[in-house]
């Protein structure tokens, strides 16, 4: 399967911004910052405090957002806006001037021109289990709410606002079986070689 790394909250990283705050999950490389945007992908959780607010500009970045809870009205000027609910997902470039209207906490995944990646949102009932894409470089796993098991030889336990990250997954299936009802998000990241 690969190699398996697993982070909770004391491997997180939050900071106060003019909205609210922002988790950082995972960064790769590992010496790479989000200030000096050197960067392949970032993973991170924020909170929106405010009824308004408007989104740091981030150039050469492209963005993936989905909602952890809450919903938000998301305004890119010049190129399209949207009414965000759970289970959606919405990309847009860092440079585009981007706002929001209402409170929520997002997911969000950055990614430069060093690699591609996709936001998949999951709901599962108590006891399903499903088979995720392999194929790609990184799979990370973050459990929202609930908790459960990635299969394989060592059963890897997934609670929540705890995350897994899966590496070298090219040529395995890949399991996940929950043990009770949970809100999961999966992010797929393909490094450009």
């Amino acid at each position: 399967m690969g190699v398996i790394f697993k982070f909770g909250d004391k491997d997180f990283h939050t900071k106060r911004w003019s909205g609210g705050t922002t988790t950082e999950l995972f960064i790769y490389p590992p010496t790479s910052s989000l200030k000096k945007l050197d960067f392949d992908f970032r993973i991170s959780t924020a909170t929106i405090e405010v009824e308004n607010s408007t989104f740091t500009p981030l150039p050469g970045v492209k963005r993936g957002f989905t909602l952890l809870e809450g919903k938000t009205k998301l305004k890119h000027e010049g190129h399209h806006q949207l009414e965000m609910k759970l289970n959606e997902v919405d990309e847009f470039l860092g440079e585009w001037k981007t706002s929001s209207e209402g409170k929520c906490t997002p997911f969000n995944l950055m990614t430069t021109n060093n690699c591609k990646g996709n936001i998949h949102p999951l709901f599962l009932k108590r006891n399903m289990k499903t088979e995720l894409q392999s194929k790609c470089d990184f799979i990370l796993i973050y459990c929202n709410k609930g908790n459960g098991a990635v299969l394989n030889e060592k059963q890897t336990e997934l609670s929540e606002n705890e995350l897994i990250v899966l590496t070298d997954s090219s040529s395995d299936r890949i399991t996940f079986q929950s043990h009770s009802d949970a809100h999961l998000v999966i992010v797929y990241i393909e490094l450009n070689k």
